[in-house]
């Protein structure tokens, strides 16, 4: 093979070209229900609660006067893309989704605050409204599915959310329950800021 003097000029700079820029892009804010007829997880909303995330709970704190917080306390999510990361749309900062891979412990951090070491933040997906069987959006993790646990004396909860990892195990003495979602776009943030209290 022939190489002209110009050719092998052009060499380095094919070489030391720069990759081209991948842009973040950013879901709406939107909430979640988790579907499962005839359970006791059906039409529950999908909640930030103290560092973990919980069915039908939310725990929130604004020290603003109340005019000024966000008038419903509900869990708000937005998800980036083509990380596949997760955050809890608040007003404060980002707090970001993991998952334990150890455990399927579904968490979240403290604003700007990263993940604990070993946490899998990649996975988390949003389809837009309109494109689920009901119109709505889906909302998931990838490639294990989220499912929800009775961690209460009885079966009818309350429910935490896991990922079923390869090694997850059930927390409770009763079986835990798979779920389809419903996510709905929402125009603003679900909360000033999320409490999370626990040291991961």
């Amino acid at each position: 093979m022939r190489f002209s003097i110009f050719s092998i000029a052009l060499l380095p700079l094919v070489l030391t070209a720069p990759a081209p820029e991948v842009k973040t892009k950013k879901s709406p804010n939107f909430t979640v229900l988790t579907l499962r007829s005839g359970s006791p997880i059906h039409f529950n909303q999908i909640g930030a609660n103290n560092g973990l995330i919980f069915l039908n709970s939310a725990t929130t704190y604004c020290p603003l006067a109340p005019k000024n917080c966000p008038t419903d306390a509900i869990t708000a999510f937005y998800v980036e893309t083509p990380s596949n990361t997760s955050y809890l749309a608040n007003e404060v900062g980002a707090q970001q989704l993991f998952v334990n891979a150890s455990t399927g412990v579904v968490g979240y951090t403290i604003p700007t605050v990263a993940p604990p070491h070993g946490a899998t933040t990649k996975g988390f997906y949003y389809t837009p409204q309109g494109t689920g069987p009901a119109g709505q959006g889906t909302f998931g993790f990838l490639p294990y599915g989220l499912i929800a646990c009775s961690v209460g004396t009885t079966e009818d909860g309350p429910f935490q959310v896991f990922a079923q990892v390869p090694d997850f195990k059930q927390p409770g003495q009763f079986s835990c329950l798979g779920f389809d979602t419903a996510a709905s776009n929402i125009s603003s943030a679900g909360a000033y800021v999320y409490t999370n209290t626990l040291a991961f």
